[in-house]
């Protein structure tokens, strides 16, 4: 197991806030474009105009799919300027990074997302586990190359050992989130402050903070990689992984069974009770 320490998280958000700082321009850049394009879209299927509308729906499903891939061109941005600080970034060059590896992060998401909620659906608590240890999944992609369940596999491995601490540090970020998010709301509810304004303050929150948070995990997984065991084993819980997608499947194609059946159930139960009322009248 491994026993050498991962990096302290008044240490992780001091060198976050440092890398944040000196390249916050070229990372909020990135992901201004998805969600002022969000944005733009949830405004124009607030308009009663069908074409306006169609235009909204299409505006804002560009604005998710440039999300998805600022993501990984976020990542990527990181790995590029901490190995060349001085260097530029072009905000073209970085969305063609992320759309070059768009469907495997969708894969890898979507991985992410099945398994997480299957092992929920075995007591909640192992989904709470799971989801610990495959949350550097997207790093694995960006940084290690590594391709659907060998991102989240990837991630187990490094975070293996080292669960707690992993966990306190993604707590503390989480909060410093909140209290931002607590912070902002509070300053408009007391400037008695309309929808609208409201609505731009929280994208301006979130163009700010995702970078921000993203750095924070950058250099956590840094630092787990750099103190990483090298005898972890990962093939019993790549094996865990497909069963809780295999119990997720079975749950999903089980509930139109189970809605069929009770729907049965009732109809029969109707039928049998009209049949009685009936006789009951003849009777009579």
């Amino acid at each position: 197991m491994n026993k050498q320490p991962i990096t302290g998280p008044v240490e992780l958000l001091k060198s976050a806030w440092s890398f944040y700082r000196s390249h916050w321009k070229q990372l909020c850049a990135v992901v201004l474009i998805p969600y002022a394009a969000m944005y733009i879209g949830s405004v124009l299927q607030s308009t009663k105009n069908p074409l306006l509308l169609i235009l909204g729906i299409l505006v804002s499903i560009a604005g998710g799919v440039y999300l998805i891939a600022g993501y990984a061109a976020l990542v990527d941005a990181m790995k590029k300027i901490a190995a060349d600080p001085s260097g530029s970034l072009s905000l073209k060059a970085q969305f063609k990074a992320g759309f070059s590896i768009f469907w495997p992060m969708v894969l890898v998401g979507l991985i992410t997302y099945v398994v997480t909620l299957g092992s929920m659906l075995v007591f909640i608590i192992p989904g709470f586990i799971v989801g610990i240890y495959i949350s550097f999944g997207l790093f694995a992609l960006v940084l290690d190359g590594k391709r659907g369940f060998s991102a989240l596999t990837e991630s187990f491995s490094v975070v293996r050992g080292r669960w707690w601490h992993v966990f306190g540090r993604l707590i503390v970020v989480g909060l410093v989130n909140a209290v931002l998010m607590l912070i902002i709301v509070g300053l408009l509810y007391v400037s008695s402050a309309g929808t609208t304004v409201t609505a731009i303050a929280r994208v301006i929150v979130n163009i700010a903070f995702i970078p921000f948070a993203l750095t924070y995990l950058y250099h956590l997984y840094s630092s787990l990689k750099a103190t990483r065991s090298p005898e972890v084993q990962t093939k019993n819980f790549k094996r865990w992984l497909v069963v809780f997608l295999i119990v997720f499947v079975l749950f999903v194609f089980t509930i139109p069974v189970i809605l069929a059946s009770l729907n049965s159930a009732r109809h029969l139960r109707l039928e049998a009770q009209n049949a009685a009322e009936a006789q009951s009248a003849i009777a009579k």
